[in-house]
């Protein structure tokens, strides 16, 4: 049997972290449970001291450098634990100790040693499937496309990849989003870990691609399921949304730069469609507060 730990990033969350510990302190599977706290700006850190255990530590970033850093911050302090699989999970999901058993399963079996990383479906509150359970590797076409609101409302209606209880147990998927999923150790270090040169947004993309790379799979097992509700949330302004738009466009300009090795006039005009987005989300926050 294969040994298993996981990593939970905190930033200003700490009762929504100490409920998934407190679950998870309790599973048999996981050896070590590690919080990262990332340097957050509240009382997180000392909270989150005080349930420390044998099982469970909780180490704090020195400054807040996004997911990547993080999360390779939680999976380096494990390695001196020789662990052979990592749990990523955000703090906000919920999902049972089978979960992590059938996982763990797989990646002890030899018939699925080319994969490297595995997650289950993710459902709503309702245990209802949410849309997007994995997506492909953005090209550069993709990312043209998304900068034009009606190139981006055609590219998201093809680009939305589910499933349903009569799929395969596993399915080969490009990308799994990053809120849960479990990759082998070894591989992730090999790789060179998460790229720590984005803050936020395109880690799963960056991650799925460094896989890809090295001849690695990625895959879903429909029949096990994690909860995920933060996608269905409305409670996010247009102007925040704007600023999450603005730091996901520069992580993805860096992964066309640096992984699709885009030439120079792929460049410019990647960054002038991106220039024209957000003028456009511009308009549509004017638009919105024009009819509040």
């Amino acid at each position: 049997m294969q040994t298993s730990g996981v990593v939970i990033l905190n930033f200003n969350s700490a009762n929504t972290t100490i409920q998934l510990v407190n679950r998870l302190e309790k599973f048999s599977y996981f050896e070590k449970v590690v919080i990262v706290d990332n340097c957050s700006n509240d009382n997180s850190f000392d909270i989150l001291r005080k349930i420390v255990s044998n099982k469970v530590d909780v180490i704090q970033t020195k400054e807040n450098k996004g997911y990547s850093y993080g999360n390779n911050y939680g999976i380096k302090f494990l390695e001196k634990f020789k662990l052979d699989i990592i749990f990523i999970a955000n703090p906000d999901v919920n999902f049972e100790e089978v979960v992590v058993k059938r996982i763990i399963d797989v990646f002890s079996d030899k018939r699925y040693r080319d994969y490297a990383l595995l997650s289950s479906a993710r459902v709503d509150s309702d245990k209802q499937f949410t849309q997007n359970q994995h997506w492909k590797i953005p090209t550069y076409t993709r990312e043209i496309m998304d900068c034009f609101f009606l190139l981006r409302l055609l590219n998201k209606k093809k680009a939305i990849y589910s499933f349903n209880k009569n799929s395969c147990d596993i399915i080969d998927v490009e990308v799994v989003p990053g809120s849960f999923f479990a990759v082998r150790a070894d591989v992730l270090k090999n790789i060179g870990y998460f790229d720590e040169n984005v803050f936020l947004f395109y880690e799963e993309n960056i991650l799925a691609y460094k896989l890809k790379n090295k001849n690695y799979k990625e895959g879903i097992l429909t029949k096990y399921h994690y909860i995920h509700d933060h996608d269905n949330s409305s409670t996010i302004s247009l102007e925040a949304s704007s600023k999450a738009l603005e730091i996901s466009m520069r992580s993805a300009l860096y992964f066309q730069k640096k992984y699709n090795a885009i030439n120079k006039l792929e460049i410019k005009i990647l960054e002038i469609g991106m220039r024209y987005c957000l003028f456009e989300r511009k308009i549509l926050i004017k638009i919105k507060k024009r009819f509040n």
